[in-house]
């Protein structure tokens, strides 16, 4: 292709001088970013632009743009009747373009359902004087699951096949007790009405003040992190925004004003958190005026179950329950055809981990309780790590929900989201190698400097120093739509 010659007046469109500086800056290190500058511009001896320069002109525009987006939601904040630090005062009723939308849910009864089936109603299950909890045996009950694309119920749709869903689930014969729901569920009908807001923590190696020879960090042996506090908006037409701050007072504050500024306060909130009880008590502090659901990410609570069910229980291992042998398919010598040839195994902790798993996933989080309580005694090595999970779950009780159910409706479950934040953020550039350390200032200014282009903002700053602080919108995630037939009822 042969460009034409540009005409009397015109210019070429190209990007500024501190424009490629930060693009380099946050896709690589601050070293390699400054050589291939310097080669993309020709510079060379004299007009070279050194190491520390380089890096100084990056921090120092972070920290530009971190400061004019503290001032922009300050401005939001005050402008509607908040304080600078993100509170609402006592006694003050919310304006109705601030409150919340009334949202309609899908009540899901088992009993109900079950009732009008005509099959016997759920029990729950509970342990007599003398009996104990046993291994999980036959099909596995998360095992094997479709995973992938979304599936898509339409809003009139959700009810039927919910309630088709729980009967179905009820009905399987040979199933273990605890992978039915037996308790009153509840789901939201209008998925528009829903902003999902997924919040997860990072930690970053800290560099130490003192070094030694050659330039090189003092090995130290009570390392410190920097913790930057990520969080996601999304909504179900694909918009979305980040947030990354090593204040976490700071990050809930530009939540709370993204959403008052695009209008997303008016829907119920679904926050997604990992556990960490310092997440939720600042969701209850800055969100207590609206409707809101805070979830418990369901990939932490299996990995929580993962690590404390292999410390508690003994390290034995058992023939797998849900995996068929592999068996021969010919007379052999000693071996007749069909004779088991090898047995898979799996540990003992597997076994019990996945029947809590189970009751978790289908929302008996007591009948979970009462089956670690009742595991044998022969089959525990510490008794403490099985505490410490029944401890787990009775604090998170109340954020805890039937992911069967939420899966099924297409709706969130995990905080994946926020793992992706965290990855595009921070672990992209920060973490690529663990001998990687920072300080707080140049952390804070590479986060920002990446926030403003995964946020679509760098045309308004670097052209009219303004922040946009609008939600940019990607190609929605590709979904399937189903139509079941209903399954019949043995």
């Amino acid at each position: 292709m042969v460009a034409r010659r540009l005409r009397t007046g015109e210019r070429l469109k190209c990007r500024g001088f501190v424009e490629r500086i930060c693009d380099h800056a946050m896709t690589s290190s601050f070293r390699v970013a400054c050589d291939h500058f310097n080669r993309d511009f020709y510079r060379s001896g004299d007009s070279e632009i050194s190491l520390f320069s380089f890096s100084d002109i990056a921090i120092k525009e972070g920290q530009k743009y971190r400061a004019a987006l503290d001032k922009s939601v300050e401005e939001i904040l005050v402008s509607n009747g908040f304080t600078k630090e993100g509170m609402w005062l006592e006694g003050k009723e919310l304006p109705p373009n601030l409150c919340s939308q009334e949202m309609e849910f899908i009540m899901i009864d088992p009993a109900t359902i079950m009732y009008d089936a005509g099959l016997p109603a759920p029990t729950e299950i509970s342990f007599a004087e003398g009996e104990f909890a046993q291994p999980e045996t036959g099909l596995h009950p998360i095992k094997h699951k479709r995973r992938g694309e979304r599936l898509l119920v339409p809003d009139e749709d959700r009810a039927s096949y919910l309630e088709d869903y729980v009967q179905y689930v009820n009905s399987f014969p040979n199933r273990d007790a605890y992978s039915m729901i037996r308790h009153l569920c509840k789901i939201e009908k209008n998925v528009d009405s829903i902003i999902n807001v997924f919040i997860d923590g990072v930690l970053v190696p800290e560099q130490s003040e003192h070094r030694v020879k050659e330039g090189k960090e003092e090995i130290r042996t009570d390392p410190t992190y920097i913790k930057h506090i990520d969080i996601r908006v999304e909504t179900e037409d694909g918009g979305r925004y980040n947030i990354s701050d090593v204040d976490i007072d700071k990050a809930y504050r530009t939540l709370l004003a993204i959403l008052i500024k695009t209008g997303l306060i008016t829907r119920n909130i679904h926050f997604f958190v990992d556990g960490e009880k310092k997440l939720k008590e600042m969701i209850d502090k800055y969100f207590k005026h609206w409707k809101r659901r805070i979830f418990l990410d369901y990939m932490h609570i299996n990995e929580k179950i993962d690590v404390l069910t292999s410390l508690g229980i003994k390290n034995i291992r058992v023939p797998c329950p849900w995996e068929e042998p592999e068996l021969y398919k010919n007379n052999t010598k000693g071996h007749k055809k069909g004779d088991i040839k090898e047995q898979p195994m799996t540990s003992l902790s597997r076994t019990y981990g996945s029947v809590i798993k189970a009751a978790i996933f289908y929302g008996n989080c007591d009948e979970a309780i009462d089956y670690i309580n009742h595991i044998p005694t022969e089959h525990i090595d510490k008794k403490k790590a099985l505490d410490d999970l029944v401890e787990y779950f009775i604090n998170r009780k109340d954020m805890l929900t039937c992911y069967a159910l939420r899966k099924h409706a297409g709706l969130k479950n995990s905080s994946n989201s926020s793992e992706l934040c965290n990855e595009e953020v921070i672990c992209a550039r920060q973490k690529v190698d663990d001998r990687m350390h920072w300080r707080k200032d140049g952390s804070s200014s590479i986060s920002a400097l990446t926030l403003m282009f995964l946020n679509h903002e760098e045309k308004e700053w670097f052209l009219h120093s303004q922040i946009r602080f609008q939600l940019y919108y990607n190609e929605p995630t590709r979904v399937r739509n189903i139509t079941r037939k209903k399954k019949e009822v043995v």
